[in-house]
């Protein structure tokens, strides 16, 4: 059988592009909390991330034994509106929440480029390989690229999406 070179090569995110270290939603919700206009009730980033966890649990979201066999990805940005919401946490009316996520998701989880891996996309653009990335992620495909490219820096994916913007998973 003769090898052919592929015309496309299709990502994903976590863990092959992108290594991330550990999860903190709570400083992630505190990072968020800074730019809130009101808080009545003092909540804190734990706080958030106590109920996030409970409506995570209601949701099936994050659960591995219902992990793949869920079609649909929810937003972390309507999560967010429905936390803070329930919570009585406010923000100014001109700022759009889904600014935030990289905030957040800076906060939450640190990362780094994966091994190698900029080699790799050296090589694949040297050989005009096009290449984009697709994952199954609840923040923003917008975020997402900003990420990849924070950590690989000579990234040129031709397009990157997150399951979020088009409801479903992969």
């Amino acid at each position: 059988m003769e090898l052919k070179k592929p015309a496309f090569i299709m990502f994903d995110y976590g863990q092959t592009l992108v290594r991330e270290f550990g999860y903190d939603g709570a400083a992630g919700f505190d990072r968020l909390l800074k730019y809130a206009s009101a808080n009545p009730l003092g909540v804190t980033g734990a706080d958030l991330q106590a109920e996030e966890d409970k409506l995570n649990a209601e949701l099936g979201r994050f659960n591995p034994a219902t992990r793949n066999s869920r079609l649909t990805e929810t937003p972390e940005e309507s999560v967010n509106r429905f936390l803070f919401a329930k919570c009585r946490v406010e923000f100014p009316p001109d700022l759009d929440l889904r600014s935030l996520e990289p905030e957040f998701w800076e906060a939450a989880n640190p990362y780094e480029a994966c091994d190698g891996i900029g080699a790799l996309l050296a090589f694949l653009r040297k050989e005009k390989i096009r290449t984009c990335v697709v994952s199954n992620l609840s923040f923003c495909g917008e975020t997402l690229r900003k990420r990849i490219y924070h950590a690989i820096p000579e990234a040129d994916f031709e397009f990157v999406i997150s399951s979020c913007d088009y409801l479903f998973r992969k």
